[in-house]
């Protein structure tokens, strides 16, 4: 197996493998227990962020990269907070270069997850938020963590 294969492999499916693996004693099941337990779709999407941004602690730097869920997570979280998202902030919650997360929020807004729109305070910025469709796939995902 050559290396990106298997950066591919432990970057799509380590996380379930984990979860399946090891005994009930372990961190990753005291992971999903805690997620499982909690049925408010944002308290759960708080914890899978703070969990996402803790991984490097634990394993190598880049190892994981999921920028187009941590820009939607993040600004899920944004809505809950009552703050606006520019794109260099949201950029930084994915973990990306500017690029980088530019290329997958364009992705974002061409697949209707996110809307790009003017900062009124300032017309040199945009923000971003979800879509109604986003916020609805997002809740009912998440709703399903929760009744698991």
């Amino acid at each position: 197996m050559n290396r990106e294969t298997l950066a591919e492999e432990l970057r799509t499916d380590l996380p379930e493998r984990l979860v399946q693996n090891f005994s009930q004693d372990t961190s990753a099941n005291l992971i999903e227990t805690s997620l499982t337990r909690n049925t408010n779709p944002r308290k759960i999407a708080r914890r899978i962020y703070n969990i996402r941004q803790k991984r490097e602690q634990f394993f190598s730097s880049g190892l994981f990269s999921d920028p187009a869920w941590d820009i939607i997570l993040d600004l899920y979280m944004a809505e809950e907070d009552k703050k606006e998202i520019c794109i260099t902030s949201a950029c930084i919650a994915a973990g990306v270069p500017t690029s980088t997360g530019l290329r997958w929020i364009t992705i974002l807004i061409q697949n209707g997850y996110v809307e790009r729109h003017d900062d009124p305070a300032d017309a040199r910025r945009s923000l971003l938020r979800l879509t109604d469709a986003a916020r609805d796939a997002l809740e009912a995902l998440l709703g399903q963590l929760g009744d698991d």
